[in-house]
C-alpha cells in the first residue's frame, strides 16, 4: 500500500466559485483524497478579474465551509502566478503527496503552450473533464476523465450576471455562504467599475 495521499489541485479565478465548481471537485474526490483550491493571482488566459484576489480566496473558503476533503490555499499570491511555480512549491510542502491537476480538456489540451508547459505534461498526473461531451479526446498515460455530469449549467458570468440585474435566481448557483458574503461585500454589483 502507498504510504501517499492523493492532492487534487484546481487552479482558477473563481470569479466567484460556483456550484459547477464544486460537482467537478465531489467527482475528483473519487480519485484523490483532498482538493485543493489554489486561487490564481490572475490568470494570463483571461480579463482581470472582477473580485480582487482577497475576496476571490474568501468566497472559496466560504465554498468549502461544509466539505472536510476541500481546502483553499492562496500560494498564488505570494509566488509568481505561474502554473509551474506554484506546482514546485506545492511539491515541496507535500513531499508525501502524489499531485493530480485537475483542469477542463481545453486548458489541457493548452498546456504545452505554457511556461514549462510540457514538464507540467510530464511530471504531473491530471483529471480532466469534458466540456463537450460529443467531442472524443485523447489523453497521456498520466490523465484520465472525470465524467462530471451538469457542471456546464454554471458559470461565474452568469453568477456575476444574476448578481448584477439582482436576480435571487443566484442562489441555485452558489453557495449560500459564499451569497451572504457576496451581498454583504457588495460585489459584483456595478461592473461598470471593473
Amino acid at each position: 500500500m502507498s504510504s501517499k495521499f492523493k492532492l487534487g489541485l484546481f487552479f482558477g479565478s473563481f470569479d466567484p466559485i460556483h456550484n459547477g465548481h464544486q460537482v467537478i471537485a465531489k467527482k475528483a474526490l473519487e480519485f484523490v483524497d483532498v482538493v485543493m483550491f489554489i486561487v490564481a493571482k490572475q490568470n494570463p488566459f483571461k480579463d482581470k478579474s472582477k473580485a480582487c484576489f482577497s475576496d476571490r480566496y474568501e468566497m472559496c473558503i466560504q465554498a468549502c465551509f461544509w466539505e472536510d476533503k476541500m481546502i483553499t490555499v492562496d500560494f498564488e499570491q505570494k509566488l509568481s502566478g505561474k502554473t509551474w511555480d506554484t506546482l514546485e512549491y506545492i511539491k515541496k510542502v507535500y513531499t508525501n503527496a502524489e499531485l493530480y491537476i485537475i483542469c477542463g480538456d481545453d486548458t489541457y489540451f493548452d498546456i504545452e503552450n505554457w511556461y514549462h508547459g510540457e514538464e507540467i505534461l510530464e511530471n504531473y498526473k491530471f483529471l480532466v473533464f469534458k466540456r463537450d461531451y460529443q467531442k472524443c479526446i485523447t489523453l497521456r498515460d498520466n490523465a484520465q476523465i472525470l465524467n462530471v455530469i451538469g457542471f456546464d449549467k454554471f458559470s461565474s458570468t452568469l453568477v456575476r450576471q444574476l448578481i448584477k440585474e439582482k436576480s435571487e435566481l443566484v442562489q441555485y448557483y452558489i453557495q449560500p455562504r459564499v451569497y451572504k458574503y457576496i451581498k454583504e461585500n457588495n460585489l459584483y454589483v456595478d461592473t461598470s467599475k471593473t
